[in-house]
């Protein structure tokens, strides 16, 4: 009997753990989610919620895989982008386009005070790029092509690779904003159309321009890039930013707990 009840207090102890930071993503639904935790020398980007949209290290020798990432909880490897390497996103207007709604969320640890471009393409029949960036460690913005930056806000952030920050956009409606660090800190409203992405222009993470004269290269560390068709709200953001550093306990520690209440029960 006395074995029974210790089972029982390590199921009981277990069922309340953290489901951790990649089943918190998932259960929002995002349409698209890397992990960015492949192998040296990969070329491809898997995406977790379906094949399909696997994505493409560009100038992949440029690339450095395997790094330790953000979490404690959860996936633990990243990439670093340096030099002229970026990620491209296939299925481009499924995403991010003209007035839908979306998310854009994932985290970056910059290597310089350069841009830190987490999406950008070609806006359609517009000699622009339409641009979600952080840059010189002190704003982060979107800049809309003839809507300039339309989002602005002022930001601090390091510059050495000290740090790993979260950051998120959502567009619900005609309202924009903008969080960092399960935080927000910018709205705006504008009824921008973003458009498609240019015929042949994927989406990019890491990189601005186009048509073979991409500029403004990430230097720098990043992980966990998802992106929604809907918005998510402050409360879901906020979860995922904290759920990453949410420690889950080991089954030897659950199991001295437990053996700990017997003790005191006896």
């Amino acid at each position: 009997m006395k074995r029974i009840i210790l089972i029982l207090a390590i199921s009981s102890m277990c069922a309340g753990l953290h489901a951790g930071y990649r089943e918190e993503v998932l259960a929002d639904q995002p349409l698209v989610y890397y992990g960015l935790s492949e192998s040296a020398g990969a070329t491809v980007a898997v995406s977790v919620t379906n094949t399909a949209w696997n994505g493409t290290y560009v100038n992949n020798g440029f690339v450095t895989y395997g790094l330790s990432g953000t979490f404690s909880n959860g996936p633990n490897l990243c990439v670093r982008l340096t030099n002229t390497a970026f990620i491209t996103i296939p299925r481009a207007a499924l995403v991010v386009h003209d007035s839908a709604n979306f998310t854009i969320e994932g985290w970056v640890r910059p290597r310089s005070a350069g841009m830190v471009n987490m999406l950008t393409y070609r806006h359609a029949g517009n000699s622009v790029d339409i641009q979600f960036f952080l840059a010189g460690g002190t704003e982060i913005s979107i800049w809309g092509g003839w809507y300039d930056k339309f989002l602005q806000h002022a930001i601090s952030y390091q510059t050495d690779g000290s740090r790993w920050y979260h950051v998120a956009w959502t567009r619900e409606g005609s309202t924009f904003r903008t969080y960092t660090n399960g935080a927000l800190v910018a709205t705006t409203t504008s009824t921008a159309d973003l458009s498609s992405p240019d015929s042949g222009y994927n989406y990019r993470m890491g990189t601005a321009g186009g048509y073979g004269f991409e500029t403004q290269f990430y230097y720098g560390d990043v992980d966990e890039l998802a992106f929604y068709d809907h918005a998510l709200g402050a409360a879901r953001l906020n979860e995922h930013y904290t759920k990453a550093f949410v420690p889950e306990p080991s089954l030897p520690l659950v199991i001295a707990a437990s053996l700990m209440v017997r003790r005191r029960r006896a």
